[in-house]
Parts: C-alpha cells; sequence; structure tokens
C-alpha cells in the first residue's frame, strides 16, 4: 500500500503544468456536463486539445483518437445544446432516456469502435506502439466514443459509458506514468456517477410534469378579428406553439377560387397541423410546465364555412367534431375594422355580425368552457390572458 501511495506521489511531483491544464479542464468540463451547462464544451475542448498532445508523446494511440473524436464531437455538441426553437425560443434538445432500440444500436456501436480499435493496435503494438495495451486502450476508447456520441445529443446514457470509460483509464494511465491523469479518472468516476444519478432525476421529473393534461385552446371567429395575431401572442407568453391556420398556406397555393371538396381538403390539411402543433406542445411542455397549446381554427370553422357558402357540410368535419375534445374556445368580437386581403370574402358589416352570431350560437349550444375576445392591440390579447387564467388556471 505504501509503495502504491509512493508511486502516486512521485507521479504526482513530476506532473508538467500542460498536463495539470488537462486535468483541472477535464474535471471543471464533467462539472459542467453534469449541470448540463454549456460550458461543457469549450472547457472540454481546452481539455482534449492538450490530452492529444500527451497521448501522442505517450504512444496512446487510442486515446489519442479518442480525444480527437472528443474535439470534433465537442464542437458537434456545442451546437446541438445551442439550438433553439425559432419561434418559442425554447432549446430544441433536452436530456431524455434512449429507447429498447437506441440501446442496442448504442452497444453495437460499441462494439464496432472495440474491435476496430482493439486489431489496429495488436498491429501497430509490434512496429510503432510498444506501450500499446490492446484490449484496455480499446475498452476505453471504445466507450468514450460512445459516451461521446450520446453527449452531445443529452441521452441519460452516456454517463454509463462515461464510468466504462473511467474504470478502464485509471489503471491504464498510471501504468503509462501519468499519475496525475490517473487521480483525474477517479474523480471524473465519482463526477460520472454524480451526472448519472442527476440527469436521472432530470428525466424523471420531466415525466412527471408531462403527465399533466395539455389544456387545448381554439381561437375562433369569422375573417378579420384578429385571429392570428392573438394566437401567435398567447403562444408567446404561454412559452407554447400555435397551430397555424391551413387554409390560408392552401388557398396561396392552389389560388383563391375554391369549391366545396377543397374545404374537406382544408379540414384534412388542418387536422395535419393540428396533430403535429399537439405533438410539438407535449415535447415543451416536458421541459418546461406549460400546459397549453394554442389552435387557430378548428372543424367548427370548417362548419360553418361549408353550410354558409355551400349550404352543406362534409360528414368528416362532422365527425372530427365530435371526436376532438378542447378545454376553451376563445371566439374574437366583431370589433376591429376590416383590413382587405386577397383571401378575405366578407369585408361588409351584415356577413360579418351574421358569422359572429353563428359562432356563438355553435358555442352556446356546447359543453366546452368558452368567451368572447374584444378590445385592440395589447389590450386584446390582455383579455384573452385573463380569460384563460380565469377559466383554466
Amino acid at each position: 500500500m505504501s509503495t502504491l501511495l509512493e508511486s502516486i506521489y512521485n507521479g504526482l511531483v513530476q506532473t508538467t503544468w500542460i498536463e495539470a491544464i488537462a486535468v483541472i479542464s477535464g474535471i471543471v468540463s464533467v462539472w459542467y456536463s453534469r449541470k448540463e451547462n454549456i460550458l461543457v464544451f469549450p472547457t472540454g475542448l481546452l481539455n482534449t486539445t492538450v490530452y492529444i498532445y500527451l497521448s501522442l508523446k505517450g504512444h496512446l494511440l487510442g486515446e489519442a483518437s479518442v480525444n480527437l473524436y472528443y474535439t470534433i464531437m465537442s464542437l458537434y455538441g456545442w451546437y446541438l445544446w445551442t439550438r433553439k426553437d425559432k419561434i418559442n425560443q425554447q432549446f430544441i434538445l433536452q436530456i431524455t432516456n434512449s429507447n429498447t432500440k437506441e440501446r442496442i444500436q448504442q452497444f453495437l456501436f460499441f462494439a464496432g469502435v472495440y474491435a476496430l480499435i482493439y486489431f489496429a493496435l495488436v498491429y501497430l503494438k509490434q512496429s510503432f506502439a510498444p506501450e500499446a495495451i490492446p484490449w484496455a486502450d480499446a475498452l476505453a476508447s471504445a466507450s468514450a466514443y460512445t459516451a461521446m456520441w450520446l453527449m452531445a445529443k443529452k441521452k441519460v446514457e452516456s454517463w454509463f459509458w462515461w464510468v466504462v470509460t473511467n474504470i478502464a483509464s485509471i489503471p491504464l494511465y498510471f501504468i503509462k506514468g501519468y499519475a496525475f491523469t490517473s487521480v483525474q479518472f477517479i474523480a471524473l468516476l465519482i463526477l460520472a456517477i454524480a451526472g448519472w444519478i442527476e440527469w436521472s432525476k432530470k428525466t424523471n421529473q420531466a415525466k412527471n410534469i408531462s403527465s399533466k393534461q395539455l389544456q387545448k385552446i381554439v381561437v375562433l371567429g369569422p375573417e378579420s378579428t384578429g385571429k392570428s395575431t392573438l394566437c401567435e401572442a398567447l403562444a408567446k407568453h404561454y412559452g407554447t406553439v400555435d397551430c397555424k391556420e391551413y387554409a390560408r398556406q392552401y388557398l396561396h397555393k392552389n389560388g383563391i377560387k375554391y369549391n366545396f371538396e377543397d374545404l374537406l381538403t382544408i379540414a384534412k390539411g388542418q387536422l395535419t397541423l393540428e396533430n403535429e402543433a399537439l405533438e410539438k406542445a407535449k415535447e415543451l411542455q416536458i421541459y418546461n410546465s406549460n400546459n397549453k397549446i394554442i389552435i387557430d381554427t378548428n372543424m367548427y370553422v370548417m362548419k360553418v364555412w361549408c353550410e354558409y357558402v355551400f349550404n352543406n357540410c362534409h360528414t368528416y368535419i362532422l365527425d372530427e367534431i365530435n371526436n376532438r375534445e378542447y378545454d376553451l374556445y376563445l371566439l374574437c368580437d366583431i370589433d376591429l375594422p376590416w383590413t382587405a386581403d386577397e383571401m378575405r370574402e366578407y369585408p361588409d358589416e351584415k356577413p360579418r355580425q351574421e358569422l359572429f352570431a353563428i359562432y356563438k350560437d355553435i358555442l352556446i349550444n356546447q359543453n366546452t368552457p368558452w368567451g368572447i375576445v374584444s378590445g385592440s392591440g395589447a389590450e386584446r390579447t390582455q383579455n384573452a390572458i385573463k380569460l384563460i387564467d380565469k377559466i383554466l388556471g
């Protein structure tokens, strides 16, 4: 025991300043990754750059390749971790657990890299790297390759592979004469276990949050009543997504003249957008406390459109009205001035009043809570927010 401690002490005394920088930056980087802090990457890049030099100097070719890979993956991870949703400015990448298929892919990736490095080192050991220990180098390297790949994607399983890497690296570096680096891997092992626990807790908390019922708020009303503007403002306020109106996309692409069958196509396109928005809202719900989604137009709007123009309605639209449930309807008042638009059909006051009355009658005769939103600009948005908070909390 005393001999071991003496060897560690002598190794630490002989540690160069450049190795000390590498060790300290490596520990700091892992600490930042445990905290899910973006500084994991700049500190990690300092660590990997120095270790490329040290590994080549010590004929640790497997470790040199790992640190080159670390450098590339750090840049890639830095990019992934900083990406934000353009609408809500939420970070896109979040901590998640791997599914069974992903775990199998990860093991196969590890096995493939291990075999490649092992046989390469067996060959190189004879002429170029006599100090190499193929099985140990390959284990430390392959597990590190896997861990860094998963770390860039914020997978909890990355910590398992970091634990394997650190366990393999502790004796490997000590035997090679890098005692201070060997001690570093002991510290990294402790941090990896702590990181594994902390990231696991975060995913469990996220699952508990996602179990809250997603509240679906539909904004409807006649033309030129500020529906789209209100939806965007509400989505920004609540930090969620807003489902856009498909009709404008369809008419812009296919021309403003339409027939009865076109409205069925528009209805199906609207529901496709709604389903996509619901999935996105559920993802956001996992990582913030919000549980709302704002929907611009639903099948009630399609029903009114069909019946007002063609005095008929597709069975598909009526079925979807019965199949889908929402938590709140916001009916936009016609107190805003008409704004001309080539896709809008009814600028006169009479049809605007008629359509508003039709929507109001529909909402009166159904069971979901609803309210009328009046006012202009920021006042209209605030009135909607007060109504939402009052009814849904």
